[in-house]
């Protein structure tokens, strides 16, 4: 793994671990929440206050013709990371393509908490 690929997966998994909440369809309110003092938004609701997991789903182009793909979540207090083989686009393959397009559209399976 390199580093270009875990900074991501960790910075992903601390943004929503820290996204405050806000109403998606008003604009105004989240222009608002850029203006608050880093206090203010310490204080404020966060969108994902019950996750415990925070999984993510990272898809790796590394140079112009391979890609893996990379599933990170918290397990307790350990972070687990789970990488694909490296695949080579060096030949148009469609299902391929069509593979990581489907993970790409994936949405994490909700947990009973």
């Amino acid at each position: 793994m390199l580093f270009g690929e875990l900074a991501p997966i960790l910075w992903a998994m601390r943004n929503r671990a820290n996204q405050i909440k806000a109403d998606r369809n008003d604009e105004e309110a989240q222009e608002v929440l850029f203006h608050k003092s880093e206090e203010e938004l310490n204080s404020m609701p966060l969108e994902f206050a019950t996750e415990r997991r925070f999984p993510v789903l990272i898809l790796s182009f590394v140079g112009p013709q391979h890609g893996r793909l990379f599933y990170a979540c918290m397990d307790g207090e350990r972070l687990v990371i789970r990488q694909s083989k490296n695949y080579s686009f060096e030949k148009t393959d469609t299902a391929l393509w069509d593979f990581f397009a489907r993970f790409l559209m994936s949405r994490p399976m909700e947990e009973d908490i």
